[in-house]
């Protein structure tokens, strides 16, 4: 667990360096996540200039290094400090590797050309209004507004959210606590919701929200006092819900959350997300507890969705050799959420081609299957916003058939070239056109 050299037991080491020692204390101070980022990586600086070089200075440095990779979920320490900087100044409150998936993160350009990273900037502002014309983002309801203001329910100031703030590094949650005396260390242990209570009677749970930038904050709800609405004073978020975390460890996690009332569509997001940060462990219990009825099953027996199909893990029974791999029907695996992860992480770019394919293969897969379930509305609802971003109009397949035949058959070499995707996609035979026969003879 990360920490730092208290200021005074950096002023024993007897260490002339004024600018390290104003560093330090800009450091120590309570501040926003963003000031002290700044701070860091002036210290990080600073050290790395010290001449000539010691043993201490070196510690500080490797402390710096770590406060920084935490706080950004990177191993690329200098990548984020160089992001950082050339975007601070026309976005005060931007934080590397924060961006969601859904809401389509740009990719940040290499160029120092302060006209690119305005395009940038804007863009994100657009990607945004976006997100709330496609409903990606959430609003307290009117009626708990209206209640919030009568009772005068707490809405946090940037700086007091901090104390609220968690982060995912390494697969776990952590928070950064501020030192109460100069003798303790500013550090980062790992984040547990024992101390908390969620909805006046969940111990050991916490409320949480993602915001629309990516940045996690939970704690205890206090009737009529503090709520979901607290953390962005009653602005738009991505997600709120309930979570349990031990040792950092996100044990459970759920959709309650009366102020903002989140819908499958919006869920489907917040796991696929957590899944991205690597947070959703094999025993984290996952609960969409609004709408059970809506056909999402949980348990280690159910092939619609529990956290080990989500991971990508064959069922228990299955493991244990109780079903074989023949006996798992098409329809209970998941083909969108498997396969959009595997290109999340096996490509960079998302003008990539391999998007454009996706987007007009599962289309056609998912398109006549609308109204079975809310889990399956939302997918197709995806797919159409992926095909409108890319231009890609939904009866492509119809006018285009030599190309879309071309899509079917790079899709099938993608599967059949993956052993694992192709063992969890359950071979290719879902694929909406039998890709041996060929598009002509459907």
């Amino acid at each position: 667990m990360p920490k730092l050299f208290t200021i005074k037991e950096w002023g024993a080491k007897g260490i002339k360096n004024t600018v390290i020692a104003d560093e330090m204390s800009n450091v120590y101070k309570n501040s926003t996540i963003y000031e002290r980022l700044d701070s860091l990586i002036a210290l990080y600086e600073a050290c790395a200039k010290q001449q000539p070089a010691n043993e201490a200075v070196d510690e500080l440095k490797r402390q710096t290094t770590a406060f920084i990779a935490m706080i950004t979920n990177t191993r690329d320490v200098a990548g984020v400090i160089e992001q950082r900087k050339n975007l601070r100044e026309l976005w005060p409150v931007f934080l590397p590797n924060t961006a969601l998936r859904h809401l389509r993160p740009f990719k940040l350009a290499s160029e120092e050309d302060g006209v690119q990273r305005k395009h940038l900037v804007k863009q994100r502002l657009l990607e945004h209004l976006l997100a709330l014309k496609q409903k990606n983002l959430l609003k307290v309801n009117k009626e708990d507004k209206r209640q919030d203001e009568l009772h005068g329910v707490t809405m946090l100031s940037d700086l007091e959210k901090e104390a609220f703030r968690i982060f995912p590094a390494d697969g776990a949650l952590w928070t950064l606590r501020q030192p109460s005396d100069e003798d303790s260390p500013l550090e980062i242990v790992p984040f547990d919701t024992g101390h908390c209570i969620a909805h006046g009677r969940d111990n050991g749970r916490a409320i949480f929200v993602l915001n629309p930038q990516g940045e996690l904050f939970a704690g205890s709800t206090e009737e009529k006092r503090f709520h979901h609405s607290s953390f962005e004073r009653g602005g738009f978020v991505a997600y709120g819900g309930t979570m349990e975390v031990e040792k950092g460890q996100l044990k459970y996690i759920d959709d309650y959350s009366g102020h903002y009332g989140p819908k499958i569509k919006q869920f489907f997001n917040l796991i696929k997300e957590f899944h991205a940060r690597k947070l959703i462990q094999e025993d984290t219990i996952i609960n969409y507890k609004f709408r059970e009825s809506a056909g999402l099953k949980l348990g280690e027996e159910s092939t619609y969705l529990n956290t080990r199909g989500f991971l990508g893990l064959p069922s228990l029974k299955k493991e244990r050799g109780e079903i074989k791999a023949s006996e798992v029907k098409s329809e209970d695996i998941d083909h969108f959420e498997i396969l959009s992860n595997f290109l999340y992480d096996a490509v960079d770019e998302e003008s990539s081609p391999s998007w454009r394919i996706f987007a007009v293969v599962m289309y056609e897969f998912l398109k006549d299957k609308s109204g079975i379930s809310d889990k399956l509305d939302g997918y197709i609802d995806d797919v159409k916003g992926l095909l409108s971003e890319l231009s890609i109009p939904t009866d492509f397949a119809e006018h285009n058939p030599e190309e879309y035949e071309k899509y079917l058959r790079i899709m099938n070499e993608l599967i059949t070239s993956n052993k694992t995707l192709e063992r969890a996609l359950g071979g290719t035979d879902w694929l909406p056109v039998n890709v041996d026969k060929g598009i002509q003879n459907q």
